[in-house]
C-alpha cells in the first residue's frame, strides 16, 4: 500500500506506535526500510513512493525515521530505528497528526 502524503512532509510512512504496557499511543515516522543508518543506497532516491525498497522484505526489515522517546501518549521524538514488527499498521497522516502533535512539530523543525 503506497500514502505518498502529499500535503506533509514528503519521504514519510506514518505506523500507529502502540504500548500495551502503558496504553501510550504514538506513531513513528517511517522514512526507509534500509536499516538503520542504511547499508546501501544507491537506489533509495527518499520519493514519498520510494519509502520502502521492494528489493527487501518490509516485514524483515528494520526502518529508520522518526520514534517516541517515551511511553506515553504524544511522547518526545528522536531519530531511531524500529523493528516493523514492532509496531501497529500503517495509518494516513491526517490520524498521525492527530494522534502524536509533536512528532510533526519535530519534523516540521527541519529533521
Amino acid at each position: 500500500m503506497t500514502d505518498t502524503n502529499s500535503s506533509g512532509p514528503e519521504g514519510y510512512a506514518y505506523f500507529l506506535d502502540y504500548d500495551g504496557g502503558t496504553g501510550a499511543v504514538n506513531v513513528f515516522a517511517a522514512v526507509t526500510n534500509r536499516g538503520l543508518f542504511g547499508d546501501n543506497t544507491e537506489r533509495y532516491t527518499g520519493a514519498p513512493d520510494e519509502v520502502f525498497l521492494h528489493d527487501r522484505p518490509v516485514d524483515t526489515a528494520e526502518l529508520e525515521g522518526f520514534g517516541a522517546v517515551f511511553s506515553r501518549d504524544n511522547g518526545g521524538v528522536y531519530w531511531t530505528g524500529a523493528d516493523l514488527n514492532c509496531l501497529g499498521p500503517r495509518i494516513p497522516e491526517a490520524v498521525a497528526r492527530q494522534l502524536h502533535p509533536r512528532l510533526f512539530e519535530r519534523i516540521e523543525l527541519g529533521q
